[in-house]
């Protein structure tokens, strides 16, 4: 048995805050051989998972912004087992009450990486690795034997990051590798993400 390569992915915001992917996510994906997508949300429209799809197989769920623009279709949770490492997957925002106990909080105290880990642990209590989105921030944190991961965001990066995606690697044995990937190489233009 060979190590699996998922490609995780998160906020991408197509059409609502960029019109495209960025080129670069392609051929991260594709370079690495990636066997599975992850989206963690923020998708906003059915075509973003249909472009992931041909590269391979994509698993995504409903972030707060496809509430409104991809037709509330994709669960707000899922699970995946790679040799026997439980993933789990969310947006991070949880429902909207405790969406809008995030904002107050965020209003007054900034962001608190705490706050979306006890979320996390609350969330999936078995999952070896969780994935998340939401806050357009990287986040790569082991806990003990769990990882929590954020890939930052494939649309627009934030806090000062650019945009980004993530790579997991699960050996047959389970141990756990993760990386974000800064995406680069192209600029934006009238909202459209264009190769140099």
């Amino acid at each position: 048995m060979n190590e699996i390569v998922i490609g995780v992915v998160a906020d991408t915001h197509v059409p609502d805050r960029v019109q495209n992917l960025h080129p670069a996510l392609y051929q991260v994906f594709i370079n690495a051989g990636v066997s599975q997508i992850l989206h963690a949300g923020d998708v906003c429209n059915q075509s973003v998972i249909d472009e992931l799809a041909m590269i391979a197989p994509v698993k995504a769920v409903q972030g707060n912004r496809d509430l409104l623009l991809n037709g509330n279709t994709l669960p707000k949770t899922q699970i995946i087992e790679v040799y026997g490492t439980k993933i789990g997957l969310m947006h991070g925002f949880g429902d909207m009450r405790l969406y809008i106990v995030e904002k107050l909080n965020f209003m007054f105290h900034g962001y608190q990486f705490s706050y979306y880990r006890k979320l996390a642990f609350k969330t999936f209590p078995d999952a070896d690795v969780i994935v998340f989105g939401h806050t357009h921030k990287p986040e790569n944190v082991q806990f003990g034997s769990r990882l929590i991961f954020n890939p930052g965001s494939a649309g627009m990066g934030g806090w000062g990051h650019p945009p980004s995606c993530g790579m997991i690697r699960i050996r047959p044995d389970g141990a756990v590798h993760a990386d974000v990937i800064e995406l680069t190489g192209a600029v934006r233009k009238n909202g459209r993400w264009i190769s140099k």
